[in-house]
Order: C-alpha cells, then structure tokens, then sequence
C-alpha cells in the first residue's frame, strides 16, 4: 500500500556536488530520529565532457550518533544507468532506531575529465506499520 504524505513528513538534504571518476562528496548528516522510513532520491544531471555516458552509484550509510562511525546500510546500493540525460535513483529504506543517522554517498563512473553534477535528498517518514485511512470501506463486526 501506498504511503500518504502528511505534516509530519521531512525532507532533507544529503548532499550535492559534480562528481568526476571516483568522486565522492561530503555527504550531509540527517537525523533520522523519530522516522521509521527514509525514501532518498539521487537526482543525476546531464554529463559533460565525455563521448561516452559513466553510471552514478548511490549508497547509504548509517551510524548511531551524528559524529559517530558510519556504516553501509545493507541493501542501500544503487546504480543509474549510462545515460548523458537527467535521471533519479530511488533508495527506500527502513530506518534503525539503534542507529538513525543517516548519510547519503554518491559516486561517479566517467572517462577522462567529465563530470555529472548529483544532488540527494531524502524523505523521512513514518510509514511502517501505519495504512492510511480508508473513507471509502465501510468495516462491520460480527
């Protein structure tokens, strides 16, 4: 079922940054305090300055205090494909209330100078174990 977006929904930024070969920004701490939930969303721009299309990974990592040791979140790896033109790589994921800070990494694969200019933003919400309401069902009880 379909999460409902409601007030108590946050979104925050992750990070942002062109990334060439190799590299990586300084990804931003989010507190994910209180969310059950994080949907984060790599947003990749178009590549310039190469003839052929490098791919974008995007990972995860957690860590039980904001200044504490991050580690890769299980299931948290994504790649976009090799395409020059805008696209967005989605990572669901739940959040551990034993370790809720979050940080978003993001990666490129190009050749020689090219760069892809990335942003990630993430959604925190609380959508485990709660089903929007339904007006249309009507329950009756025995």
């Amino acid at each position: 079922m379909a999460h409902q977006r409601t007030a108590s929904d946050r979104y925050v930024s992750g990070g942002a940054g062109s990334t060439g070969t190799g590299a990586l920004w300084t990804a931003i701490a989010i507190n994910a305090t209180g969310y059950d939930r994080a949907l984060v969303c790599l947003t990749r721009g178009a590549e310039a300055g190469a003839a052929a299309a490098g791919t974008v990974t995007g990972s995860v990592y957690e860590s039980a205090t904001s200044g504490g040791s991050y580690v890769l979140r299980s299931g948290s790896l994504g790649t976009s494909g090799t395409t020059a033109t805008a696209t967005c790589l989605f990572i669901e994921i739940a959040v551990a209330a034993a370790t809720p800070f979050l940080k978003v990494y993001g990666t490129a694969s190009t050749t020689g100078t090219a760069a892809i200019p990335v942003a990630a933003t993430a959604e925190l919400y609380r959508g485990s174990r709660i089903l929007p309401p339904s007006p249309d069902v009507t329950v009756i009880s025995a």
